[in-house]
C-alpha cells in the first residue's frame, strides 16, 4: 500500500478534522478570492509602481485568471487536492498551508506597511487576518493511508493499478529508485479523505530523508 502526503497548516485542522480532507474548499468557505483581489486593485490603484507589488502580480493575476474573462479554476466549488508520494517537508512552502492564504497575508502586509490598510474590507473575511499572522500557525504535514488506485488521477496514466503495483515494488526494494520515479508523477485524488484515514504530524518535528 502506499502512503501518500500533503501539507497543510494549523488554520486549516479544526476543518479537516471536522470534515475530512476535500470535502470543502477553503478559498470559498474563507471568502479568500474575493478578498485577494480586492488587495489586488487596491495595490494597483494606490501604489502601481511598488517593487514588491510587482514582483507579486504576474503570479497572483495568474492565480485569479484576471487577465481572462472566465473564472479562476481556484474559484471552482470544487477542491482540488495534488498530494505527494514524497514526504513533502520540503514542500511546506506556503507559510500559512495554502498559497492563496499566504498570498492573502502578503498582501495585506503589503498594504498596511504603505499606510492603505484603511481601504480594505476585513469584514469580508470570517477571521481576523491581523490574529492569523500573530500566532504564526504551524506546519502540518498530513499521511493519507489506505489510498486505493480508484481513488487517484495522474496525467496520461490509464492503468492505475499497475502504476500502484509498480511503484510499491521499487518502495519495498529500491528506495532511491522510488523516490525518483514517484516524484514524475502529479496525483490528484477524486474522493475525500475522512479523518480517520489521516496521520497529522507537525512538521517541524520531522527530519528530511536521506536519499
Amino acid at each position: 500500500m502506499l502512503t501518500f502526503y500533503h501539507t497543510t497548516s494549523a488554520f486549516y485542522l479544526k476543518s479537516i478534522k471536522n470534515n475530512g480532507l476535500g470535502s470543502i474548499n477553503p478559498n470559498i468557505n474563507f471568502n479568500l478570492l474575493p478578498f485577494l483581489k480586492e488587495m489586488v486593485e487596491i495595490a494597483e490603484s494606490k501604489i502601481p509602481e511598488n517593487i514588491q507589488f510587482n514582483t507579486l502580480s504576474f503570479t497572483t493575476k495568474k492565480m485569479l485568471n484576471l487577465d481572462k474573462k472566465h473564472t479562476s479554476i481556484l474559484n471552482n466549488n470544487k477542491t482540488h487536492l495534488y498530494p505527494s508520494l514524497d514526504r513533502a517537508i520540503k514542500h511546506c512552502k506556503h507559510k500559512y498551508g495554502s498559497q492563496v492564504l499566504s498570498r492573502c497575508v502578503e498582501f495585506y502586509t503589503l498594504l498596511k506597511e504603505n499606510n492603505l490598510s484603511q481601504f480594505i474590507k476585513i469584514s469580508n473575511i470570517p477571521f481576523s487576518i491581523e490574529e492569523l499572522i500573530e500566532e504564526k500557525p504551524e506546519n502540518y504535514i498530513l499521511e493519507l493511508h489506505g489510498i486505493i488506485p480508484e481513488q487517484v488521477l495522474s496525467k496520461n496514466v490509464t492503468k492505475m493499478d499497475d502504476l500502484f503495483s509498480e511503484l510499491i515494488e521499487f518502495k519495498e526494494t529500491d528506495s532511491k529508485l522510488f523516490n525518483i520515479i514517484s516524484s514524475q508523477y502529479t496525483f490528484e485524488l477524486k474522493n475525500v479523505i475522512p479523518a480517520s484515514s489521516l496521520k497529522i504530524l507537525k512538521a517541524k518535528d520531522l527530519k528530511p530523508e536521506k536519499l
